[in-house]
């Protein structure tokens, strides 16, 4: 959707910033008559009249469209793909070539195939072979494919296609190459992706192809599910929220819902149903099942007892409590010093398996695996040092020196982000993590660096100068570890899909917002 966005607002021409393409937060298929016009015009001067159907083709959008905005488009045909190679970025490149000729192939012949079937006698069996070839290709010359094509590719919404078969007569003996028997078990449904997740989306009518970037966004931002590759895993925050709503909220999770409103607002639209009674006859209901909701639903805040007995003391029950680092169990037991954390509990880890020992790095004592709120963590029993581990339970470790001069530094997570700690517990030198960049500023001398601030609730991070508050240099857009073709500046800065010099006195440099002037004189 940003590489969509990008080339919908404008790119950079010869002829100036253009938008090649029309709105794509649509889910339509129809398509405007000068469109439709411009692409048969450009059709017959390319590939003549024989590709050209007798009237232009249209296509019915769903009943659950949106019909405000026409499918996504070019805004020229004339701007095909290959004149725009070196104007575009590769990503953005790939982009208008699948939405270019997609729909100069909505414009085009049906393709043609010559399929021929052969059945060969085997004792009391018979076998099938099938092939095809391409005779016409229709739509699939925009493709690049021609008559006789031995594997066509496939395109969306199309069966995968055989290949060419080799000449045979009737009565010919064949001979058995191979014999292979395999045995195949149905496999559980894949986990979605967001693909996967979107197509479902748009199968049970839930959401708008403006909403669906937000939706994905919002169950990953508010840690609802996590990604394991491509695939979307539900959290335990996220099972929780589902069970809580679907038992005191039945009506509003249900899949028809969403569809079910549609049909009621457009009802609504055509004056058959009365919004008012629609709004009432909601309202009452729902007010039941939210008043229902304050007084029985379980506070995970405050804590709610679940369905287990504390394994350590074997009376108590567990009590789950949710905070913003994530949930964990205790036993309500005030006695009991039970605690572990809910995910942990959920899916226990396996033991570390046997091999080479980690050994704390100032009493040689072999360290302990551990796991706390910010993660994995190596602890010494004996001087009670503990430092934080990868995936392959080492030390992270800089080059870098605390500010005290000791150990060499290592990185940390904790509740503000990452940070530079020294690896001595007795030193509480730290740092902002540092990107082994220059600042841009001439004459500086300083480095750049992470930093966080609060914006509300939400903690938001930036990169500025390590002189700071001598510097005040600081920029909130990605920063791309390219030097500046103009200018000294090490670096780049992507700003609205474009790298700028995070230098102002460069040509190609970001200019900065200027300061609000404070107002004085009498009120």
């Amino acid at each position: 959707m940003e590489v969509a966005q990008r080339l919908y607002e404008g790119v950079d021409l010869p002829e100036g910033r253009t938008g090649l393409i029309t709105y794509m937060r649509t889910d339509s298929t129809r398509v405007a008559d000068q469109a439709v016009n411009a692409a048969r015009a450009w059709i017959q001067a390319h590939f003549g009249k024989e590709f050209l159907p007798a009237k232009a083709r249209k296509f019915r959008s769903a009943k659950t469209a949106q019909d405000a905005h026409e499918a996504i488009r070019p805004t020229d045909v004339q701007r095909t793909p290959e004149t725009l190679r070196a104007s575009l970025k590769p990503e953005e490149w790939k982009l208008y070539d699948l939405i270019w000729k997609r729909f100069i192939a909505g414009q085009m012949t049906p393709a043609e195939y010559d399929v021929t079937t052969v059945v060969v006698a085997a004792g009391e069996y018979e076998l099938e072979a099938r092939g095809e070839v391409l005779v016409k290709p229709g739509y699939r010359a925009v493709y690049g494919e021609t008559a006789g094509d031995r594997e066509p590719p496939e395109t969306a919404g199309e069966e995968p296609r055989t290949e060419r078969l080799p000449r045979l007569r009737e009565g010919q003996v064949l001979q058995l190459l191979d014999l292979s028997v395999e045995q195949k078990f149905t496999q559980p449904p894949a986990r979605f992706t967001e693909a996967s997740l979107i197509r479902e989306l748009e199968k049970r009518g839930i959401g708008r192809p403006s909403t669906y970037a937000t939706i994905l966004a919002v169950i990953q931002n508010r840690d609802y599910v996590t990604k394991t590759g491509q695939a979307f895993r539900p959290t335990a925050l996220g099972r929780l929220v589902c069970e809580a709503l679907e038992r005191f909220f039945p009506d509003l999770m249900d899949y028809r819902y969403t569809a079910r409103m549609e049909a009621s607002l457009d009802r609504i639209e055509s004056g058959r149903l009365d919004r008012r009674r629609l709004l009432s006859r909601f309202y009452r209901h729902f007010k039941k099942q939210l008043e229902t909701a304050g007084h029985e639903m379980p506070s995970y805040k405050i804590g709610a007892p679940i369905d287990a007995v504390c394994p350590e003391c074997g009376q108590g029950r567990l009590i789950l409590r949710w905070s913003r680092n994530g949930g964990f169990l205790k036993c309500e037991k005030e006695d009991c010093g039970f605690k572990i954390d809910y995910a942990q509990w959920l899916h226990p880890e396996p033991e570390e398996p046997p091999g080479e020992p980690l050994t704390c790095p100032r009493c040689q004592t072999p360290m302990n695996f551990e796991r706390g709120r910010h993660g994995r963590y190596a602890a010494c029993p004996s001087c009670r040092l503990t430092v934080s581990v990868n995936g392959e339970a080492e030390p992270i470790r800089t080059d870098r020196a605390c500010p005290e001069g000791h150990s060499p530094l290592v990185l940390k997570s904790g509740p503000y982000g990452s940070y530079y700690a020294c690896i001595r517990d007795d030193c509480k030198g730290t740092r902002p993590v540092m990107l082994d960049l220059p600042c841009p500023r001439p004459g500086c001398g300083g480095e750049i660096v992470l930093r966080t601030y609060r914006k509300g609730r939400a903690r938001r991070t930036f990169y500025g100068c390590s002189r700071y508050p001598e510097c005040r240099f600081s920029t909130s857009g990605p920063i791309v570890k390219e030097p500046c073709p103009e200018g000294d500046a090490a670096f780049q800065v992507r700003v609205r899909g474009r790298l700028r010099c995070p230098n102002p006195e460069c040509p190609r440099g970001v200019k900065p917002y200027p300061r609000r002037k404070k107002r004085t004189g009498a009120a």
